[in-house]
């Protein structure tokens, strides 16, 4: 399987190329770099945390060389790749009676613009990543250790996919669901969450829940989600 690998962690390099020797793995620099955060001034999502640069130029000549070819594949890691930070604070899932509500960035008084503006790196960066990803012809996996990309579930409020599946449609509009592999379900080790992704796929479910409707009641959606398929190990939950 050929197929271009982009991460901030060498580990997650490493094995990736031990499990997939024909892939392309490119270590993303996590180092920080300085940063004016003047431009972020009045975000209500603005942080004290370090930066990196994340997937940048440099990495888009890496892919420009590397296509055209048949059927490509990139695979992104999220935190410090996509993002230029670690971590995302997420909306957590408020329990509601044998139900649960899906909390939006809305809920806490910021857009989603908002939020992408400081965790990609500001529009200038914004701007070039979601021109790259519109010029560019190739399959997108976004495959990433945050929990936050974990179907929503009754066990684990951080679990938001709905909202995480946002982040990524800010820079990647046509980006399908199927297509972010949650590495957490799989004790983090990537190259097994993507080898499960290649052989089985998604099974998926309709799971209901609801989100909040200003001056109205909750509103139900029902939304597929990455389940655990029998003859999986029993570390995959």
């Amino acid at each position: 399987m050929e197929f271009m690998f982009f991460d901030d962690m060498k580990p997650n390099i490493e094995d990736m190329e031990l499990v997939f020797p024909s892939s392309i793995c490119v270590h993303i620099d996590p180092s920080p770099v300085k940063i004016d955060f003047r431009e972020f001034e009045g975000n209500p999502y603005l942080k004290e945390m370090s930066m990196n640069r994340g997937f940048h130029e440099e990495h888009m000549a890496m892919v420009d060389a590397w296509l055209p070819r048949e059927n490509p594949i990139l695979v992104f890691d999220w935190d410090k790749t996509l993002s230029v930070v670690e971590g995302i604070d997420m909306p957590p899932c408020d329990p509601w009676g044998t139900r649960w509500l899906q909390n939006t960035f809305e809920d806490y008084n910021m857009t989603l613009e908002n939020v992408c503006h400081f965790i990609l790196g500001g529009y200038a960066r914004i701007a070039l990543l979601k021109s790259f990803f519109e010029r560019t012809k190739a399959k997108i996996i976004v495959l990433t250790n945050n929990p936050s990309a974990c179907p929503i579930s009754k066990e684990n409020t951080s679990y938001n996919r709905p909202e995480f599946l946002r982040l990524i449609r800010f820079i990647i509009p046509t980006f399908q669901e199927k297509d972010l592999v949650p590495g957490h379900l799989y004790d983090g080790i990537k190259s097994e969450a993507l080898k499960d992704y290649f052989i089985n796929g998604f099974t998926i479910q309709n799971i209901p829940y609801y989100v909040r409707v200003k001056n109205g009641p909750p509103l139900l959606i029902k939304k597929r989600r990455r389940t655990r398929r029998k003859t999986l190990r029993a570390r995959f939950f």
